[in-house]
């Protein structure tokens, strides 16, 4: 395999399933530590793990998710017990939801003072502090939606897009924290609507809760009304009309509840409704640990978000389907004249990217496309088929679920390795 050019990406390498299952994945950072003790080295086993925190003094650290509450996937509850149990107790991970230490956009301020130790931001709640970030964003919906393929390739591009950019690490890294996540972009979104809302006509007029600057332009031009307030709050708006729909992702219609009150989702063919990300990042008491606690939480942060993120997309599509018709709703897909407008406003988001003053746009917009070729190739190489249909996938789920280890191994080895505390 070939690049053009080492501006974003690298040559790859995939690592043995012995790695992840050993110690899955590595999310980057060069914290210093006070005290940088033995090193771990990468794939090794729980019990060298304990062995060099042994004279490691017991620690608690918060971690704020992006969740309202303990999920059926996982996630940060699989970091919790990964991380407790693989430092031989030493780590206890208290897991804060819904928020409740800090809202979106003021997360990173949080972890730089210690209010929390780990904690997930939504950067496009505040664009003007995320500039790259948030520009990146527009780059997202040049990929169709997909059950899993699209999704899980386009994941890996964006990563290694993430980590190549100087102004976009830089945005985190000068407010005082360190990366372990700098975009994680989940699953593309969907309408999420108390009625099937499919058509041009239908759309008009509509007011409809966006979460970033793309979500607004898609909207506007559907010729709707955007309305921008905090995921957790779609649900009581959907309960008091305030809104006819969201946009948002399967896991949100099923986590936030939002799928009792906007039972139809509706889905682009063509092109993907943005995909949002999130950031984790680590702070002071993080940056104090030894090295051996650290490559532990660097490792691990990995493992439940790329692994999991993956498996849980899945998870939750095939939730949607079941759950729709139980409150009246179904999955639908945009009418031909809804799927041009979306086409058009994608268009002129990707052209708006490319002159980016914020990132290198024009550079940034072929090394994606580029990338998310090669990164399909490699999907393929690995035995993944792409299932447009979401009907058809989520049968096949349901029998045969999709197991993205294989995929992860060369994700974790290529992006995240190199950026390993060490």
């Amino acid at each position: 395999m070939k690049h053009t050019k080492k501006l974003l990406f690298s040559s790859l390498t995939a690592i043995g399933i012995a790695s992840l299952v050993g110690c899955a994945g590595s999310a980057g950072g060069n914290m210093a530590s006070a005290d940088e003790g033995d090193a771990v080295p990468w794939g090794a086993t729980k019990g060298e793990f304990v062995e060099a925190m042994s004279a490691m003094e017991p620690v608690k650290i918060s971690y704020q998710t992006v969740s309202a509450g303990p999920g059926p996937y996982g996630g940060p509850e699989t970091f919790k017990e990964h991380v407790e149990e693989w430092s031989g107790g030493k780590i206890e991970v208290e897991l804060v939801y819904s928020q409740a230490v800090s809202p979106f956009g003021e997360v990173v301020e949080a972890v730089a003072d210690g209010r929390l130790d780990i904690g997930t931001e939504v950067p496009t709640y505040t664009p003007d502090k995320y500039p790259a970030t948030n520009d990146l964003v527009s780059l997202t919906v040049t990929t169709p939606g997909s059950p899993y393929f699209g999704e899980m390739v386009s994941q890996a591009a964006l990563l290694d897009l993430a980590w190549e950019s100087e102004p976009l690490r830089e945005e985190f890294e000068s407010k005082g924290v360190d990366l372990l996540v700098p975009t994680e972009f989940g699953q593309a979104g969907a309408l999420m609507c108390t009625d099937p809302i499919t058509s041009l006509d239908s759309l008009r007029g509509k007011q409809i809760r966006v979460a970033s600057e793309a979500d607004r332009k898609i909207v506007e031009g559907f010729g709707a009304t955007p309305v921008s307030f905090p995921s957790p709050e779609l649900y009581d708006a959907l309960a008091r009309n305030v809104v006819d729909c969201g946009i948002g992702r399967p896991d949100q219609a099923i986590g936030f509840g939002t799928i009792e009150h906007a039972p139809n989702m509706i889905f682009g063919s063509e092109r993907a409704f943005v995909r949002t990300p999130v950031t984790v990042v680590a702070g002071p008491t993080i940056q104090k640990l030894p090295l051996a606690a650290r490559q532990l939480i660097f490792d691990t942060a990995t493992v439940h978000s790329f692994i999991n993120n993956n498996t849980s997309n899945m998870g939750y599509l095939a939730d949607v389907f079941d759950r729709s018709s139980e409150y009246g709703g179904a999955i639908h897909v945009l009418e031909r004249d809804a799927e041009d407008s979306l086409k058009e406003s994608t268009n002129d988001l990707v052209e708006q990217f490319r002159s980016s003053e914020a990132i290198d746009g024009e550079a940034a917009a072929q090394a994606y496309e580029t990338a998310f070729e090669e990164w399909s190739t490699i999907a393929v190489d690995k035995g993944y088929s792409d299932i447009s249909d979401f009907e058809e996938f989520v049968a096949t789920h349901k029998v045969n679920p999709v197991n993205v280890e294989g995929f992860a191994n060369a994700v974790f080895e290529e992006i995240y390795l190199p950026h390993r505390p060490s």
